[in-house]
C-alpha cells in the first residue's frame, strides 16, 4: 500500500485581537495559482519573466506547487498580517544556493525592514534562516540552520516568533532559537509582502530558487508541542483509499485528526471537530 503522508498544522480559524486589529491564519496551497483558501487574501503572480510555474508537488502530484526561477514572485496583500507574533511555515526545494546574498521564500515589511524566511549563504551565516527587524531601527534578530541544503530536496521550515521566543524548525526539529527579549517586529514604513522575494518591486530582489508548497501564516507562535506533534505524523501517519480518495490519519499529542483528500492531493475534509482522545485507551 502506498505510504503518502500530508503533513499540515492543524489550524482552528479563529482570530487574535491586537492593538485594535484583528489579525487572521492565511494558507497558500501554490496549486498552480496565487489562491488563499481560508480568508481570501489572494496574491498576485509577477507577470512575464517574473511569472512563478506550476509544478509538481513532494508527492508527485502535477500542478501542486510553484517552481521560482530566481526572477519571479508572488505579492500578497499585507491586510491583518503585521502581527506583532506570528508563525510562517512551507514545504519548499531549493535548485541553486545563494552565494554572498539570501534567497526569500517569505517576507513582510519594505527596504528598511521586514520578516523574513529564507536561505542564506553570507557573513552572517549559511542554510535556512528566520530574521526579523524590530523598533528602533534597526534593531535585528535572527536564527539560522547552519548548514547548506541539498539541491532539489523537500524540506518543511516553519519560523516562529512570539513573545519570548523565536525558532527555526526544519522537518520536524528545532535547528535554531533565540530569546526575543519582548521586542515588537518592525515592517517598515511601507510594508509591502510577497512568496519567493524580499524588496518592493520584487524584481532582482533575493528571489527564490526552487519550488515553494503550502505557505502559511499564523498571527501567533505556535508551541513546540504542535510542531514535534506534526513531526511525529511523519511516522505514524497511515493512508487509506477509499472510492477514489484518501483517508489519511495525522497525530499530534493525544488527538487524532481525519482528512479526507482526492487523488490529486487536494484536501478536500478535515474532521478536527471530532477528535478521538487517545489518552482513554488502554493497550490491547
Amino acid at each position: 500500500m502506498r505510504q503518502l503522508l500530508k503533513l499540515s498544522i492543524v489550524i482552528l480559524i479563529f482570530t487574535i485581537q491586537c492593538r485594535a486589529q484583528t489579525f487572521l491564519p492565511r494558507k497558500y496551497p501554490l496549486d498552480g495559482n496565487a489562491l488563499e483558501i481560508l480568508q481570501g487574501f489572494n496574491g498576485t503572480l509577477g507577470t512575464g519573466p517574473n511569472t512563478p510555474i506550476s509544478t509538481s508537488d513532494r508527492f508527485g502530484n502535477g500542478n501542486g506547487a510553484m517552481f521560482f526561477d530566481g526572477n519571479d514572485f508572488i505579492s500578497i496583500p499585507t491586510t491583518n498580517l503585521l502581527s506583532p507574533t506570528y508563525t510562517y511555515a512551507a514545504w519548499v526545494t531549493i535548485s541553486q544556493l545563494p552565494v554572498n546574498e539570501e534567497f526569500s521564500i517569505l517576507a513582510v515589511g519594505d527596504n528598511i525592514g521586514d520578516q523574513f524566511l529564507g536561505c542564506a549563504q553570507n557573513q552572517f551565516g549559511n542554510g535556512f534562516t528566520g530574521s526579523m527587524y524590530y523598533a528602533p531601527f534597526p534593531g535585528y534578530l535572527q536564527v539560522y540552520d547552519g548548514l547548506l541544503p541539498n539541491y532539489n530536496t523537500w524540506y518543511r521550515l516553519i519560523f516562529t516568533y512570539g513573545v519570548d521566543q523565536m525558532a527555526l524548525w526544519v522537518n520536524g526539529i528545532k535547528i535554531d532559537s533565540a530569546n526575543t527579549l519582548g521586542q515588537v517586529p518592525f515592517y517598515g514604513n511601507q510594508p509591502y509582502a510577497a512568496i519567493g522575494a524580499r524588496n518592493f518591486p520584487f524584481i532582482n530582489a533575493y528571489n527564490w530558487h526552487g519550488k515553494i508548497d503550502e505557505l502559511e501564516y499564523l498571527p501567533f507562535a505556535i508551541n513546540d508541542s504542535i510542531i514535534t506533534g506534526e513531526r511525529a505524523s511523519l511516522q505514524l501517519a497511515p493512508m487509506l483509499s477509499v472510492s477514489n480518495h484518501e483517508i489519511r490519519l495525522a497525530y499530534f499529542g493525544n488527538d487524532i485528526n481525519l482528512q479526507l483528500y482526492d487523488l490529486s492531493g487536494r484536501k478536500l475534509l478535515i474532521g478536527e471537530r471530532n477528535k478521538l482522545d487517545l489518552s482513554s485507551l488502554s493497550s490491547g
